[in-house]
């Protein structure tokens, strides 16, 4: 008797299935994403951005998921906000006034319950002070004085009919 070939049944995976119906869940099975760099240590933004990226080796070896971002001013994420959810494994945020900010980042997969929480990145948003604003203010303003008197100094020459030198 010949070898029955395989029944291929169509539709969604079992473990599509399973994730979809919330019999399974990837909190435990998958590890979270990783922010890239040291997320222990704090990163200082003196422009008031974060750029934030992240890996998940699960989306490496094929596993399709989107990320869910969070942002807070306090370490325990209470509140919270999204900032990003997405296929990407980076963003940007810009805008921030001076002080700490937290982040946070997860996998979702459908409607499955998502990964745990990522390990906590922390962003310290702070300007230059306004004494060094001022001390760049004077610089600029000599630099542009100067450049004013050669530009005229040299048009004053060939107004001459000097060689300028």
């Amino acid at each position: 008797m010949a070898a029955r070939p395989p029944t291929v049944i169509p539709g969604p995976s079992p473990l599509r299935w399973l994730l979809a119906t919330g019999l399974l869940s990837l909190a435990g099975l998958a590890a979270p994403p990783v922010f890239d760099g040291d997320p222990t240590s704090p990163v200082e933004s003196p422009e008031g951005k974060a750029v934030l990226s992240w890996s998940w080796p699960e989306a490496a070896a094929g596993a399709a998921a989107t990320f869910e971002v969070q942002q807070s001013t306090d370490p325990a994420f209470a509140p919270a906000r999204v900032i990003y959810e997405g296929p990407d494994q980076a963003t940007v945020v810009t805008g921030l006034p001076e002080g700490a900010y937290y982040y946070r980042v997860r996998a979702v997969a459908g409607s499955a319950p998502s990964t745990d929480w990522s390990a906590v990145a922390t962003v310290n948003v702070v300007y230059p002070g306004r004494r060094t604003v001022g001390w760049l203010m004077a610089l600029g303003s000599v630099v542009f004085l100067a450049t004013v008197t050669a530009v005229g100094a040299g048009h004053r020459s060939a107004a001459k009919g000097g060689t300028g030198s």
